[in-house]
């Protein structure tokens, strides 16, 4: 079940990713954080934002902090 600390940092990244130039594999990471949103308590969301997630970090070192935080909440949320 995610936690109100897993919602704030998907927002969290969310606008920092809107910050951000505009590749196509963060367009993706974007889209599937803003379902996260609408849907908070799908769990199944969670798993493919993870596999996304892991992706942009190696493509953009500048928001890997961002990125290691939320894969770590989720994580040990078990999602």
């Amino acid at each position: 079940m995610p936690t109100p600390e897993i919602i704030q940092r998907v927002r969290e990244l969310h606008a920092e990713l809107k910050a951000q130039p505009d590749p196509a594999k963060q367009q993706d990471v974007l889209r599937q954080l803003e379902t996260v949103m609408l849907e908070p308590q799908h769990a199944p969301h969670y798993k493919s934002l993870s596999d996304k997630l892991l992706e942009l970090e190696v493509d953009h070192p500048k928001l890997a902090g961002s990125v290691q935080q939320l894969v770590e909440l989720l994580s040990s949320a078990g999602l």
